[in-house]
């Protein structure tokens, strides 16, 4: 699971917490946490997200937006899906534009082709 990095880093802001005074509470070697904070992991051990959710006093869903992901359900039917849909949430909005156009002219092909055979 990844962490949100905006959400995280304000409510280290808001808090007064540094991401040493953090790592050094955690027990975790600040280079780390800041490797967690920053998207260069791709996973972050799951005992360690919710270290840093009761540490920041929010829960596991918040930090990890794993809400969004729950409220499309059985939506997501498998891990590639996943991955498409997180990495969409990451885009820059004009971006998500380009993308939705892109999956609709997909799919009008599809359509079309389906229809022709």
């Amino acid at each position: 699971m990844k962490i949100q990095e905006e959400r995280v880093l304000l409510l280290m802001e808001e808090n007064g917490i540094t991401q040493r005074k953090m790592a050094q509470d955690l027990a975790i070697s600040p280079t780390t946490l800041n490797g967690y904070l920053h998207g260069k992991y791709l996973h972050v051990p799951d005992d360690v997200i919710r270290e840093i959710a009761d540490y920041l006093q929010v829960s596991v869903d918040y930090i990890t937006d794993r809400s969004a992901l729950l409220q499309i359900g059985n939506g997501i039917h498998d891990k590639e899906e996943a991955v498409v849909f997180d990495n969409y949430r990451h885009l820059r909005p004009s971006d998500k534009k380009i993308a939705a156009d892109l999956i609709s002219q997909l799919l009008k092909n599809n359509y079309e082709d389906s229809s022709k055979a």
